[in-house]
């Protein structure tokens, strides 16, 4: 069960990147832009963190860490 649901989770946050990605394609002013990448940034933020959970890599938290300052 455990397993299935790691897997589950991975690719809700990966549908999500690739689904905030093609949001930014449709930003036509700046202000709306820079929300979009914070949600970006955000979303790959909990991805990294939760790989790093599901791998035991605790040195992936510095990762996720990186992307939720940038």
């Amino acid at each position: 069960m455990r397993h299935s649901l790691t897997f589950d989770v991975a690719h809700l946050l990966a549908g999500s990147l690739v689904l905030v990605s093609f949001l930014q394609l449709y930003q036509d002013r700046l202000y709306a832009l820079l929300n979009v990448f914070a949600l970006h940034a955000t979303i790959l933020a909990l991805s990294v963190a939760w790989q790093a959970h599901a791998q035991d890599a605790p040195h992936l938290y510095i990762t996720a860490a990186i992307a939720l300052l940038f």
